[in-house]
């Protein structure tokens, strides 16, 4: 399993700001979230799964990706740090 290691960078009561970055391949589990922004941080290959359906996804370094709210869950398929910003968008 890929280590995790998730930080809270910012939070008022308009966004949540977290960092989140990924070492070694493997799956990380990942819970519900809302509508946010990931700003990727450095170049990524990871496979998202939600409701049984899997998609890989390369992005490179500055990519910024809008996600509806979703439950899912991500693994990291190439080795080396998977670095992004999420924002979350609080109602």
């Amino acid at each position: 399993m890929a280590a995790a290691e998730l930080t809270t960078v910012l939070e008022n009561d308009r966004v949540t700001v977290r960092r989140v970055r990924l070492s070694g391949p493997g799956p990380v589990s990942s819970g519900a979230r809302g509508e946010r922004l990931v700003i990727y941080l450095r170049p990524a290959h990871v496979r998202r799964t939600e409701h049984g359906q899997q998609e890989d996804l390369h992005r490179d370094a500055g990519d910024v990706v809008w996600r509806p709210a979703s439950s899912h869950e991500i693994e990291h398929v190439e080795g080396g740090e998977h670095d992004v910003l999420i924002v979350e968008f609080k109602d």
